[in-house]
C-alpha cells in the first residue's frame, strides 16, 4: 500500500519518480513492477514533450494525423494508402482524440516497457533481481531516446515481436495472445515482417552457422538480386504489396536514395554512432555466443542473429542498422546476466569495454541531438508536464 500511495504522490513529479523508481530498482528490486509503473509513467512523459523543431520523421506523422482528423477510418486508410491497418487505426483514433503527441508518447512508453519488463521478469525468475538495475542501464545507455521518439513505428514494431519471442521461447506461453503479437505488427510497418522472419530463421541459426555469415556476407548481393526481379513478386492482395514494398525500401536503404541518406553519409557525428553501435553489436553477439556455449537458449540465438543483421547492415547508406540494434539490446538478458556473473578476468573486462561503448553511444545521441532538440525548454517542460497536464491537455483537444 504505501508504494502504491507514493506512486500517486510523485505523479505529479516525473523526473523525481524517475530518480526514485532507480532508487526502488536497487534496493527493493522484489517489488519491480512498482518501479516498472514508474519508468513507463516517466518514459510517457518526457516522449509526450518533445516537439520537433526541424523537419523529421514525427512532423510528417503529426502531419498525417491533422490530414485525416475529420474522416472515417475507410477514409483515412485510403488516405494514408500503405496497406498497414494496424498502423492506420492507431494513427486515427490519436487523429479522433486530437493531441498529436499521444501518438509518439505511447509508442516510446511500450518499447522502453517491454524492454524492461523482459529484463525484470528473467531477472525474477532467474534469480538475479539484485543485478538487474546493471542490465537496464546498460540498456537504456544503448538506446537512443529521441531517435526512438521520432522514429515511431519501426522499433514500436520489433519492440511487440520481441515481446511475442519472449512469451514463445522463454515463458512458453503459445496461445493466441502470442500468436496475435506475432502477426499484428506486420500490419503496423513493413519491416514487421522482416523481423518476424527474423525470428523463425533463429530457429536454424544454430544448426546452421554459415546461413548467418552467408547473411553478413551476401546481403548486399541478396537485395540488389530480388530489387531487379520485384517484379515477379505476382502474388496480389495485401501481402504482395508488403513483399514488394520490403524489397523496395532495402534497396533504397542499402543504396541511399533519398535525400536523408546524403544528409547521414557524410555525417561525421553519424559515422562515430555507426562504430560504436557495431564494435557494441559485436561484443553482444560474442557474448552470446559464449553463453550458448555453457547453456542453450532460444531467446539467446535470436539476440545472436539480430547482432548479425546489425553488422550484415552496416553496408546500408542509412542507419538502418539501429533498429535491429534496439532489437538486439531488448532480448540481450540471458546473455549479459550470465556475463556479469562470470568471475573470469577476460569476459569482465570484455563487459566493462561493453559498458564504456554504451556510455559513448548516450554522449555521442547528445552531441548529435543537441542541435536538433532544444534541450533547455525540454528541460523546463520536464518540471512543468505530468499526467494532469497531459490529461488536461487531451481534453481541450477533444472539445476542439
Amino acid at each position: 500500500m504505501i508504494f502504491v500511495c507514493t506512486a500517486l504522490l510523485l505523479l505529479p513529479f516525473p523526473l523525481i519518480a524517475a530518480a526514485f523508481s532507480w532508487r526502488c530498482i536497487t534496493k527493493y528490486s522484489s517489488y519491480w513492477k512498482f518501479f516498472l509503473f514508474l519508468f513507463v509513467y516517466t518514459i510517457f512523459v518526457f516522449s509526450y514533450i518533445i516537439t520537433p523543431s526541424y523537419e523529421n520523421d514525427l512532423t510528417r506523422y503529426f502531419q498525417i494525423v491533422d490530414s485525416i482528423r475529420d474522416l472515417s477510418l475507410g477514409a483515412a486508410a485510403e488516405t494514408m494508402n500503405d496497406g498497414l491497418p494496424v498502423e492506420n487505426l492507431l494513427f486515427w483514433i490519436v487523429a479522433k482524440i486530437g493531441n498529436n503527441h499521444l501518438l509518439s508518447a505511447v509508442t516510446s512508453s511500450v518499447v522502453y516497457g517491454i524492454t524492461a519488463y523482459i529484463t525484470l521478469d528473467y531477472a525474477e525468475n532467474e534469480g538475479f533481481l539484485e543485478d538487474a538495475w546493471m542490465v537496464l542501464l546498460l540498456q537504456v545507455l544503448q538506446f537512443s531516446f529521441f531517435s526512438i521518439v521520432n522514429n515511431v513505428r519501426n522499433v514500436f514494431t520489433f519492440s511487440i515481436v520481441v515481446l511475442a519471442s519472449y512469451r514463445d521461447l522463454y515463458k512458453k506461453k503459445r496461445d493466441l495472445a502470442t500468436i496475435l503479437l506475432y502477426l499484428l505488427p506486420c500490419f503496423m510497418h513493413k519491416t514487421g515482417a522482416i523481423i518476424l522472419l527474423l525470428r523463425l530463421l533463429s530457429m536454424v541459426v544454430r544448426k546452421a552457422m554459415p546461413l548467418v555469415i552467408g547473411l553478413i556476407i551476401f546481403l548486399p548481393s541478396v537485395i540488389v538480386f530480388l530489387y531487379d526481379r520485384r517484379s515477379m513478386i505476382t502474388m496480389g492482395g495485401l501481402l504482395g504489396r508488403l513483399l514488394r514494398k520490403i524489397v523496395s525500401s532495402a534497396y533504397n536503404y542499402l543504396m541511399g536514395n533519398t535525400d536523408y541518406a546524403d544528409t547521414v553519409s557524410g555525417s561525421k557525428g553519424q559515422a562515430l554512432i555507426r562504430i560504436t553501435v557495431m564494435l557494441m553489436m559485436l561484443i553482444l553477439g560474442l557474448l552470446c555466443y559464449l553463453y550458448n556455449r555453457h547453456c542453450k537458449s532460444e531467446l539467446n540465438t535470436f539476440c545472436f542473429l539480430l547482432c548479425a543483421v546489425v553488422v550484415a547492415t552496416n553496408v546500408f547508406e542509412t542507419p538502418a542498422y539501429w533498429r535491429f540494434a534496439c532489437a538486439a539490446v531488448m532480448v540481450c538478458p540471458p546473455a549479459v546476466f550470465w556475463a556479469i556473473r562470470q568471475g573470469d578476468n577476460l569476459i569482465r573486462m570484455v563487459l566493462t569495454g561493453y559498458y564504456g561503448l554504451a556510455v559513448c553511444r548516450f554522449l555521442l545521441d547528445i552531441l548529435y541531438t543537441r542541435s536538433r532538440i532544444n534541450f533547455v525548454e525540454y528541460i523546463r517542460s520536464s518540471f512543468t508536464n505530468n499526467v494532469y497536464t497531459i490529461v488536461w491537455d487531451t481534453i481541450k483537444c477533444m472539445l476542439r
